[in-house]
C-alpha cells in the first residue's frame, strides 16, 4: 500500500518538475537565441567595415593587398582576443590576409552568409560576404567564438539538466521517507491486529495509538465489542440448552435405575 502511494506521489511530483524543466530550457533557449540574433547583427554590421579596410591591391606580385583595419573591426578583434578572427580571400578562395582557419564556401552572391567552424575545440560563428573592396572583388569573413548558442549548449547540462535531476532525486527520497513515516502508525496497527489471537477480542488501547489512527482504532474496538457480544450470546445459548437437556436426561436415568432395582428384587 505504502509503495503504491509512494509511486503515485512521485509521479504527481515528477511530471510537474519535468514540465517546469522543459519550460526553463525553452525560456533559456529563447534568451540565448535573442542574444545570438543580436550577435549576428553585430557581425553583419562589421563586414562592410572589414571590406572598407582593404584599401588597395598588392603593390607587388605575391604580396597581400594593402589593409588598414577599421576601428570597429580592430576593437572587435581586440575585445575578443583568442576567440575571434578574420580572413580576406580572393574569389577562388585563396587566403590573402588574416587567419587561415576562418574559412567557408565562397559565396556565389553578395548576400551575407553564416557558417560554423570548429577550431581549437571552439565552435565559431563565421559571417562571410563577397563584395567590392579597394583591391577589387574579394571575400571577407569574421569569426566569433563567443556565440551565445555555443555557450547555451555548453551550459545546458550544468544550468538546467543537472539541477533538475538533483531536484527529482531529492524529491523521490523525501517522498519515500515522508510516506514511510506518515504511514508507520497504520502499518504498526495492521501488524498488531494480524498478530492477535482469533479469540482475542479485547479492545485496542486508543490512548497508546497515534492521533492519526484513533478513529480507525475506535471503529475496530466497536467491531470487536459487537463480535464479542455475539459470541457471548452464543455461549450463553449453548450453556442454557445444555442445562435444559441435562435435566430430563438425569430424570430418565434415575427412572431407569429404579426399574432395574425393582426387577432385581
Amino acid at each position: 500500500m505504502t509503495s503504491d502511494l509512494r509511486n503515485r506521489l512521485l509521479l504527481l511530483l515528477v511530471l510537474p518538475l519535468c514540465l517546469l524543466a522543459m519550460a526553463g530550457v525553452w525560456l533559456d533557449y529563447r534568451s540565448a537565441d535573442d542574444a545570438a540574433n543580436r550577435h549576428d547583427q553585430r557581425l553583419l554590421r562589421l563586414l562592410p567595415a572589414l571590406s572598407d579596410s582593404v584599401l588597395a591591391p598588392a603593390i607587388r606580385d605575391n604580396e597581400p593587398p594593402l589593409l588598414l583595419l577599421a576601428p570597429p573591426v580592430e576593437d572587435f578583434l581586440r575585445q575578443n582576443a583568442g576567440f575571434s578572427g578574420y580572413s580576406v580571400r580572393d574569389p577562388s578562395g585563396k587566403l590573402l590576409l588574416g587567419d587561415d582557419w576562418v574559412h567557408s564556401a565562397v559565396p556565389t552572391t553578395q548576400a551575407p552568409e553564416f557558417h560554423s567552424v570548429e577550431f581549437g575545440g571552439v565552435t565559431y560563428r563565421v559571417a562571410v560576404q563577397r563584395g567590392r573592396t579597394g583591391a577589387g572583388e574579394l571575400v571577407v569573413a569574421l569569426a566569433d567564438g563567443s556565440d551565445p548558442r555555443q555557450q547555451w549548449a555548453q551550459q545546458l547540462l550544468l544550468r538546467v539538466l543537472l539541477p533538475n535531476l538533483v531536484l527529482v532525486a531529492a524529491a523521490a527520497l523525501a517522498i519515500h521517507w515522508a510516506v514511510g513515516r506518515a504511514f508507520k502508525p497504520l502499518v504498526d496497527l495492521a501488524e498488531a491486529v494480524e498478530d492477535r489471537s482469533p479469540r482475542d477480542l479485547s479492545p485496542i488501547d486508543e490512548a497508546a495509538s497515534p492521533a492519526e489512527v484513533r478513529p480507525l482504532v475506535h471503529s475496530l474496538n466497536r467491531l470487536f465489542a459487537l463480535v464479542n457480544a455475539q459470541a457471548e450470546g452464543q455461549r450463553r445459548f449453548v450453556a442454557d440448552a445444555a442445562h435444559q437437556l441435562r435435566t430430563p436426561l438425569a430424570g430418565l436415568q434415575a427412572q431407569v435405575e429404579a426399574w432395574a432395582m425393582m426387577a432385581k428384587a
